[in-house]
């Protein structure tokens, strides 16, 4: 079974949490775009980068999409793989379909890590939260409209978290 997924959520540490974890147990890597970018800044995938983009074409979201292509082309991505950090806006969904859809991938499944507005202050500045839900609101909205978005409450223990993920992926781990 090939698991590709989308994760998203206003609190990027607990979204990050749960796809390592989940990644850990399905074997298949966990792409966090921060993590893709630093990675590129250090090694080889640079050149591989400049390969894909002309030079007088590039854009913050093109570099991302060429730095995803570039990580999804790699061959421990067959069985499947977790993005993290990414999409962040409508504009950037939509590329990401586009992408996928040029790279022979079926639609992958977002996941939507949903926490309570107290939990998310707690977590995140006021403005921070505004600026979060004003860009992620469409993203989300366009993932249920392609029908590919399942909702996690996430305000309980990570443990329950991952035992609900696995649940709503309909994923046995067995121990």
């Amino acid at each position: 079974m090939t698991v590709q997924l989308i994760f998203l959520g206003l609190e990027t540490a607990s979204v990050n949490t749960q796809a390592a974890i989940l990644s850990k147990q399905l074997g298949i890597p966990h792409i966090s775009m921060i993590h893709l970018f630093s990675q590129f800044m250090r090694d080889r995938l640079c050149s591989d980068l400049q390969a894909i983009l002309p030079s007088d074409t590039i854009s913050p979201d093109t570099e991302k999409l060429a730095m995803l292509e570039v990580r999804l082309r790699q061959s421990d991505t067959r069985q499947g793989w977790i993005l993290t950090d990414f999409p962040q806006c409508f504009t950037q969904a939509q590329s990401l379909h586009l992408l996928l859809e040029y790279m022979g991938y079926s639609q992958p499944q977002a996941l939507y890590l949903s926490l309570t507005k107290h939990d998310l202050l707690e977590r995140l500045s006021a403005d921070q939260l505004a600026w979060n839900q004003r860009l992620l609101s469409p993203v989300i909205e366009y993932y249920q409209e392609l029908d590919c978005l399942m909702m996690v409450d996430a305000n309980t223990t990570p443990s329950i978290i991952n035992e609900k993920i696995l649940d709503r992926l309909q994923i046995t781990i067995l121990a």
